[in-house]
């Protein structure tokens, strides 16, 4: 049983993400931006010194998500990333956020409530995303 679950994961690991995948991304991006400036966590101007800003989508996709990637899957642009890897950062960077901030935001998958909904007004096609349950 063991090697039937490494092959498929091995197989899954292979396969790069979805649109959709991508568009729930966004989507937990932006709600961890929000959830962080409710919270009152800004982020320094690389610019200026007593300059802060909020945390928007982009940000967080770009100063959180995207290094751990790249740091534990050796992938620079989430477009190298594999049906498997989104959900390996994310719970590296939930884990991480609700340590240091208590703030934890669960990634969209087509269970949630209303996540299938908001995401397929996003995308087209099908959502291929794992639930928290299914991927362990």
């Amino acid at each position: 049983m063991t090697n039937l679950r490494n092959t498929w994961a091995e197989k899954m690991d292979d396969k790069v993400r979805t649109l959709s995948q991508n568009k729930a991304l966004h989507l937990y991006c932006s709600r961890l931006a929000e959830a962080m400036n409710i919270a009152g966590y800004d982020q320094a101007h690389p610019e200026f010194e007593n300059v802060t800003s909020e945390w928007t989508m982009y940000s967080v996709k770009e100063k959180l998500f995207k290094p751990i990637l790249e740091a534990m899957e050796g992938k620079e642009s989430t477009a190298e990333a594999s049906t498997l890897d989104y959900d390996k950062v994310h719970k590296s960077l939930n884990w991480w956020t609700s340590t240091h901030l208590g703030i934890s935001v669960d990634f969209p998958n087509r269970y949630g409530p209303s996540d299938y909904a908001e995401i397929e007004k996003q995308s087209p096609g099908t959502f291929s995303a794992f639930s928290q349950d299914e991927s362990g």
